[in-house]
């Protein structure tokens, strides 16, 4: 049986992330998930390439220690910055004797898709198929079977600044990675949140908060139509309290993620954290981080606030909040109040990845198993023969302690051991 095991990479503004996981009879589970922090990223541009490649080479190190395989190819989320989309008519005509639609046929779209003449400065990163069209009637599921004497496919083809795409890859390859696919950051939250399928007159705004940045994408009618980024971010909290406290801020980061609530105006008074600075002690109560960050969250709330409303303003709207500021408590209700219209946090339920943080890297992998039957490459994130050699020795080795176990449970109780000695 083929193994589909796929590793995806995230270059966060603060931290790398890789997830590996494996598809197994259409379940994906994850091997193993490494966040590695670097300092490559200011003001959500990467101003030290060597910061990210050394984060990126940890979290292999880490990855390998631990599963006892080498990835070799990763699934890279690019981010949606300067995005274009650019919809196209593509056919392709029916050769099968009995005018069914083939799998050649939808693999032929995608390639006319891909062999495109790129656009100035920019680069494709995701060809997908919005419907398809045979004989009058539009669909959205792959038509293979259909009868009719021509395919016709509406695409909408997602470009990004190819100056961005071309440094994100020089960053992969010098870390010793091939890249196997490419997957814009949206589109995957789309994919892992369901933001594709939601009410087809009901315009949904994927809101994905990052410590330096917010990346807005809307959906209707279940396509991506527009992506934006603003360059602030959650990380004004963690500034905030820093600077009021003098503390650093990885301390602070873990002490905001646990104690800041929007979902109450009652906060407690008990110390939440203890510390001392020239011999003196100090504490730290929620109600002090919350009344430390107000000037801030209202800052962070009203630019969420002008950003969604034109859109709220148009009709029927629904936020979904998700990265790693979603994981901040009661940030879906307070964003609710303030704009008035439905908003939910979308926090993943795959065993292993729950947490707002990976939603794109979830996201990355359905987006790569759904074209999977159309592309000519078959590759997958790890070499096969490595991983058989793996799984043979570690049978090998659980076989051996079996047996050391029975024969030491056999010397130390000779009657359990199955020996009579009366």
């Amino acid at each position: 049986m083929r193994k589909e095991i796929y590793a995806s990479l995230a270059i966060a503004d603060h931290e790398i992330r890789i997830l590996v996981s494996e598809f197994h009879n259409g379940r994906l589970n994850i091997l193993k998930v490494e966040r590695v922090e670097h300092n490559g990223v200011q003001d959500n541009r990467i101003v030290n390439e060597n910061e990210i490649i050394m984060a990126i080479d940890k979290g292999l190190k880490h990855i390998q220690s631990s599963l006892q395989f080498q990835i070799l190819r990763v699934l890279l989320l690019v981010e949606s910055k300067d995005t274009q989309r650019v919809s196209r008519i593509i056919k392709s005509d029916i050769n099968d004797p009995l005018n069914r639609v083939q799998v050649s046929n939808v693999k032929h779209i995608y390639q006319q898709a891909h062999n495109l003449p790129p656009l100035e400065g920019l680069e494709l990163i995701n060809a997908e198929v919005y419907r398809y069209k045979l004989n009058g009637v539009y669909l959205r599921k792959s038509p293979v079977n259909e009868k009719t004497h021509r395919l016709n496919a509406e695409v909408d083809l997602y470009y990004v600044n190819r100056e961005i795409v071309y440094q994100l890859a020089n960053i992969v390859e010098k870390a010793g990675l091939e890249i196997l696919d490419v997957c814009l950051n949206s589109y995957a939250i789309g994919k892992e949140a369901g933001l594709f399928n939601k009410a087809p007159e009901e315009y949904v705004v994927g809101v994905n908060i990052e410590r330096q940045s917010m990346t807005f994408s809307l959906f209707y009618r279940g396509r991506l139509v527009h992506t934006e980024i603003v360059d602030l971010g959650y990380g004004i909290f963690i500034d905030e309290i820093s600077k009021s406290l003098t503390i650093p801020q990885s301390v602070t980061a873990r002490l905001m993620m646990g104690n800041v609530d929007f979902s109450t105006d009652q906060h407690s008074e008990y110390p939440v954290y203890l510390w001392s600075q020239d011999r003196q002690s100090f504490t730290c109560s929620q109600r002090d981080l919350m009344d430390i960050i107000k000037n801030a969250s209202e800052r962070l709330f009203e630019t969420i606030k002008q950003a969604c409303q034109p859109i709220i303003e148009t009709g029927p709207t629904s936020i979904v909040v998700v990265g790693e500021g979603s994981m901040l408590k009661g940030i879906d209700k307070k964003l609710g109040e303030l704009l008035q219209v439905k908003v939910d946090t979308y926090l993943p339920t795959t065993l292993g990845a729950r947490d707002g943080a990976f939603v794109a890297s979830l996201g990355a992998f359905y987006a790569t198993v759904d074209h999977q039957q159309y592309q000519s490459y078959q590759d997958v994130s790890i070499s096969i023969v490595e991983y058989e050699e793996v799984i043979t020795n570690k049978t090998t080795d659980d076989s051996q302690a079996t047996f050391s176990t029975r024969l030491k449970s056999f010397l130390k109780d000779p009657i359990k051991g199955g020996t009579n000695n009366d």
